[in-house]
């Protein structure tokens, strides 16, 4: 079931991704639900070790040994529990993930079309005055000379002071 966006935990919302960035957040969920699966497949081996040698100490009287087995029994149990709650929520937040990534890929690609947009722009306010950058340019021109000029002046007064 695809939560809400109310509903929708706000790690898991996509919305506002581009289809690239959305599969990445996935994949990095689906790899936390396999490392969640590795470490309860390994705890399923730590659990029948443990039984096993509550067994065997049960066999040999050791009552000692067999309460010290079942109790890691229990701890492994928990732990184990704890992931396959884990391991449920990552699983149901993966699924609602996919289903927007799904939505997210079948939206359209907006492209911008530059010309067109600066086209329709002049169209409303006109073309751009290039009369104040013509100005800027002709006194920018004027000052240059100027400078020329007094630059021209300097090393003539220079000259002749010697």
């Amino acid at each position: 079931m695809l939560k809400t966006g109310e509903q929708m935990d706000e790690n898991t919302n996509l919305s506002g991704l581009d289809p690239e960035s959305a599969k990445e957040y996935v994949l990095q969920y689906i790899v936390s639900l396999k490392r969640v699966q590795q470490r309860r497949s390994q705890l399923a081996e730590e659990l029948k070790l443990w039984s096993d040698r509550a067994g065997l100490a049960a066999e040999k009287g050791r009552e000692d040994l067999k309460e010290q087995a079942l109790a890691k029994c229990r701890e492994v149990s928990a732990t184990d529990d704890q992931l396959a709650a884990e391991e449920r929520s990552l699983t149901m937040d993966i699924q609602d993930m996919k289903r927007q990534l799904e939505m997210i890929r079948r939206q359209p690609v907006a492209t911008v079309n530059t010309d067109l947009l600066l086209a329709q722009l002049e169209q409303v306010v006109g073309e751009k005055d290039l009369t104040a950058s013509k100005f800027r340019s002709v006194e920018a021109d004027q000052a240059l000379d100027e400078l020329k000029r007094r630059v021209a002046e300097e090393s003539n007064d220079a000259g002749q002071g010697d």
